[in-house]
């Protein structure tokens, strides 16, 4: 089941036209079970606009229509689905938990978002919502350049030995080819005791509909 997944792309996506979300992940692993978040949050105000060509009202429940019946079939992960609204502020925080194999089932053996353990290192995948030979022109790369998808590690228990973070991109039409990305691309790494931060740009994310690997050591 992706359904929970696919939430995080449309609210992607919806960014993408209002240049004002911010998107967050946390993720820890402790005796093998794997802990993550993601909170999305957008700006009101772009929704409001938006409704004021068509003269409807913005319905906030129905676009974010979703609860935790979503983890009620899957065996061995626990997971629920919280939204939030403030007077500036709408969003949904996406938390779940379980072993591996449990969480591949959960994305139908399509691992997004979650830590994979390969020989020594942890993989982390993050999907590109971009379109394959699409040249991304720079006013949409302007409205996403303040935009940051920020990823938090809790090196602690099952991660307490990991001490650097290396991010590299795969385009959709290079299978197999993996490319750095540095500080010149906008990629940050930063640890401040047990708590490593990657921040990496959107608007990376929109270049193709390839993917971003992160590798923990």
């Amino acid at each position: 089941m992706r359904k929970i997944m696919y939430l995080c792309l449309i609210i992607l996506v919806v960014g993408l036209f209002t240049g004002c979300i911010d998107v967050i992940q946390v993720v820890s692993i402790k005796n093998g079970v794997i802990s993550t978040s993601i909170r999305y949050s957008l700006q009101k105000a772009m929704f409001e606009l938006a409704a004021s060509f068509t003269g409807e009202e913005v319905d906030y429940d129905e676009f974010f229509d979703m609860g935790d019946d979503s983890f009620a079939s899957l065996a061995g992960v626990s997971g629920e689905v919280n939204k939030f609204e403030t007077l500036y502020d709408i969003g949904a925080e996406i938390t779940f938990e379980g072993k591996e194999k449990s969480l591949s089932s959960l994305l139908d053996g399509k691992i997004d978002f979650i830590p994979i353990k390969k020989n020594n290192a942890y993989h982390i995948e993050i999907p590109m919502l971009g379109e394959s030979g699409e040249v991304v022109d720079e006013d949409k790369l302007g409205i996403l350049s303040g935009g940051k998808y920020r990823l938090i590690i809790a090196a602690t228990d099952d991660l307490r030995n990991i001490s650097q973070a290396n991010v590299s991109i795969e385009h959709a039409y290079e299978k197999g080819i993996f490319y750095a990305l540095s500080h010149e691309d906008g990629i940050s790494v930063s640890r401040t005791g047990s708590i490593m931060l990657i921040e990496i740009p959107m608007s990376i994310l929109f270049l193709d509909e390839g993917k971003i690997i992160v590798k923990l050591t």
